[in-house]
């Protein structure tokens, strides 16, 4: 059963009261439409909720690839200034670092 605001009242007894601790965030379960069934979703009319939930995803997996993508270029800069230019295996292979 939504309250007024479309929001399911068992949401707020899994979240913890008071103010929160920036390194306890990630021990925090939010219950998201991906942990409930698509009939569920349906029923309880949370097809909105469960496109946010893949917008956010999306953007999250968006960030990794980014991240990945500026860790290989810091990889493509070392080997193109320290490793190509060594001048034996055993310089090379310390240039990996």
């Amino acid at each position: 059963p939504l309250d007024e605001d479309g929001w399911d009242g068992r949401l707020n007894d899994e979240l913890p009261a008071g103010p929160l601790d920036g390194h306890a965030t990630k021990s925090i379960h939010l219950p998201l439409p991906s942990a409930l069934s698509v009939q569920r979703c349906q029923d309880d009319s949370l097809e909105w909720l469960a496109e946010q939930e893949m917008q956010l995803r999306t953007g999250q997996a968006n960030d990794t690839l980014h991240e990945l993508h500026l860790a290989l270029v810091d990889k493509a800069m070392l080997f193109r200034t320290n490793v190509r230019h060594s001048s034996s295996q055993a310089t090379s292979s310390r240039a990996w670092g």
